[in-house]
């Protein structure tokens, strides 16, 4: 899954996230820097809403 946070740098969201220890990369695709992450079927609900509770945080 690729994204960007409006008016944030890639980088730094993914600084932020790794250093709250949620595995996450910046990187540079065709459309520009965005982030990357891979959720699936391993990643529990709880997982998922500290990532979205996290990203929120940095918004």
């Amino acid at each position: 899954t690729f994204f960007r946070v409006k008016g944030q740098d890639s980088d730094a969201v993914a600084a932020y996230m790794m250093k709250n220890r949620v595995v996450i990369d910046a990187v540079d695709r065709d459309v520009g820097p965005v982030i990357r992450t891979s959720p699936g079927l391993l990643n529990s609900s709880a997982e998922i809403q500290r990532f979205m509770t996290l990203l929120s945080q940095r918004a």
